[in-house]
């Protein structure tokens, strides 16, 4: 269950490296476990499956945190990523038609300085 926890924060985006480290103390622990079972010492297998327990234990509701740290910290930055575009397009758009009325207004200046030429028709 605290390795499908760290999966889960993981996929939403957490930094998990911490508790990827905590997971594998915890695999190491139940490695030695299944070791002295093998070997038939009780006590150690015991000792080290409670140790993988208690650190796997510890692991779940950090992770848990992590992923819903995670989520808030994605729901705010895609706020911030929404207002900040909404702000850019209305930025753009005030610019362009303020540069609109300005070349608009330097054209009809221009324009309205000219004075017509009148072909001659001499030779």
């Amino acid at each position: 269950m605290a390795y499908e926890a760290v999966l889960e924060a993981e996929r939403v985006g957490a930094n998990v490296s911490s508790l990827l480290t905590r997971l594998n103390v915890a695999s190491e622990y139940l490695a030695q476990a299944h070791i002295s079972n093998t070997v038939g010492d009780s006590d150690d297998a015991a000792r080290f499956a409670d140790l993988c327990f208690e650190t796997a234990e510890r692991v779940k509701p950090e992770a848990d945190l992590l992923r819903n740290m995670a989520q808030v910290e994605s729901g705010v930055r895609l706020k911030f990523t929404i207002l900040g575009s909404a702000i850019s397009m209305c930025l753009i758009s005030v610019g362009g038609f303020l540069s609109w009325r300005i070349f608009k207004r330097r054209y009809y200046q221009r324009v309205s300085r000219m004075k017509p030429e009148v072909p001659s028709d001499e030779p």
